[in-house]
């Protein structure tokens, strides 16, 4: 009997294996083009854009095209093959989760912003719109190295600069926001609104809680943030959260984004994770 059991779970679990997802490999973390939608030397330069980005802020934005979903996990949404692909390669810093993938599927004829799980659900808005106004026309077009070129921009500009300088997501226009008739739309509005305003607040809020959050090394609670004065060109000067009871310390960025002493290599990704968010287009 024990050794039915035995086998009876030994090929179960030979099941699960069979069925469990596959992913792609990544070239490098700039750009895996495996659809083959960007052109050589556009190639170089989004790498090199890319790169610099990371270089100047420590942010991760990779760029993956794909012939179809499903060679690697066809039995779940494209919203979730993406998170499972970000979180597979751990996009982005691990303390501050702020990486950003541009999924393009070519076949599937689908394009998928997915954003690290730091980032304010108000941004997905500002995703949905980068997606709809700047990626998804050029997609049609048939330009896609233009489509991918200009999102990757905005994406930049939008959501990770404003992002690292600590500013709430920008809402769309009057005339764009209100052409939407629909209660989903003024709902999305209202969410972004609230977001906002917490934005605003949550470093204030932070500072007020932070004495009685329990230190993640000893689990007693006293932990406050030295602050360091800024450097030219800066916001605010950057510091480090400490324990007083031990000698638990985590290095914090300055207000640009600039890198701290945990940089990751230029040839790997950082280990971030993504908790859903971001927006979908089809063409």
């Amino acid at each position: 009997m024990m050794s039915f059991l035995r086998i009876l779970l030994a090929l179960l679990s030979l099941g699960g294996a069979a069925m469990a997802a596959t992913y792609p490999s990544s070239t490098d973390p700039y750009l895996t083009d495996e659809a083959h939608l960007v052109p050589d030397g556009d190639a170089a330069a989004l790498r090199d854009r890319l790169r610099a980005l990371k270089t100047e802020t420590g942010v991760e934005v990779t760029v993956v095209t794909l012939s179809s979903q499903a060679a690697y996990d066809a039995g779940v949404t494209v919203e979730r093959f993406a998170q499972d692909l970000f979180n597979h390669w751990g996009v982005g810093r691990p303390d501050l989760n702020d990486g950003i993938m541009l999924l393009v599927l070519s076949e599937d004829r689908i394009v998928r912003v997915q954003l690290g799980a730091g980032y304010d659900q108000g941004f997905d808005v500002t995703a949905q719109d980068i997606v709809s106004r700047w990626i998804v026309p050029e997609l049609r077009a048939g330009r896609p190295g233009t489509a991918i070129s200009a999102g990757v921009d905005q994406l930049i500009e939008r959501i990770a600069r404003r992002h690292l300088a600590e500013l709430p997501p920008e809402t769309l226009p009057a005339a764009e926001r209100w052409s939407r008739h629909d209660l989903f739309s003024l709902l999305i509005g209202l969410a972004a609104a609230g977001f906002m305003i917490f934005a605003v607040f949550r470093r204030r809020i932070e500072g007020w809680a932070l004495p009685y959050r329990r230190c993640p090394s000893c689990g007693r609670r006293g932990l406050h943030r030295d602050h360091v004065a800024p450097d030219a060109g800066t916001v605010r000067g950057f510091g480090a959260t400490r324990c007083d009871n031990c000698d638990w310390r985590e290095e914090r960025r300055d207000s640009l984004g600039r890198m701290s002493d945990r940089d990751s290599s230029d040839d790997s990704f950082g280990g971030g994770r993504s908790s859903g968010g971001g927006a979908t287009g089809r063409w």
